[in-house]
């Protein structure tokens, strides 16, 4: 029998308490054939439950073996801080080109499984149509590597201000040799 966490049966009767039936406690996860899955049950616990034709997955931790190991609550955390800078700065590049949005657009790109996050600023310069990534961002290894960054404060600096530690944020556009020397991850 796997350790439970210290919140484990706290979140398990609160699930209860609020209408959930738990259908699986733990709960196995098979994944595809090119990448496998698996839940640490050793320290952890997962709970499934459902309400009506509402299902849930609480979880702490996941191993994928490609991308070593992360929490996915972490990950997720993650996630969600990216995708809100990410609009953010959207609305920012949108409203400083409101005069011009009939020829300039901003896009944010958010691909979850993948775990890239792009803005990307098109517009006509003259005859000539640019299209090209503003910010480029990617989790890897339950870090934010920043692949491009074309902001003027940089974006590091708005992740910060969103709760990321430094040692979670890789300068990936800066060669591997030149990190260390940086006060973010060096890996």
């Amino acid at each position: 029998m796997p350790a439970k966490d210290i919140f484990h049966d706290k979140v398990r009767r609160a699930l209860e308490k609020d209408g959930w039936t738990i259908t699986d406690d733990p709960y196995s996860l098979k994944w595809d054939d090119n990448e496998n899955l698996f839940v640490d049950l050793a320290a952890e616990k997962l709970i499934v439950a459902n309400k009506g034709a509402d299902k849930i997955i609480e979880n702490n931790r996941i191993r994928r073996s490609k991308r070593g190991y992360c929490g996915m609550e972490k990950i997720t955390g993650l996630r969600e801080i990216i995708e809100q800078v990410l609009r953010e700065h959207a609305e920012f590049y949108r409203a400083a080109n409101a005069q011009h949005a009939d020829e300039n657009m901003v896009e944010t790109v958010f691909d979850r499984e993948g775990n890239h996050y792009v803005l990307f600023n098109i517009a006509w310069e003259g005859y000539d149509r640019t299209h090209y990534a503003v910010i480029h961002l990617e989790i890897v290894n339950g870090k934010i590597w920043i692949q491009k960054d074309e902001t003027e404060e940089g974006i590091a600096t708005d992740l910060e201000k969103y709760g990321v530690p430094k040692d979670k944020i890789a300068l990936a556009f800066k060669s591997p040799a030149l990190r260390k020397y940086t006060e973010y991850a060096a890996v």
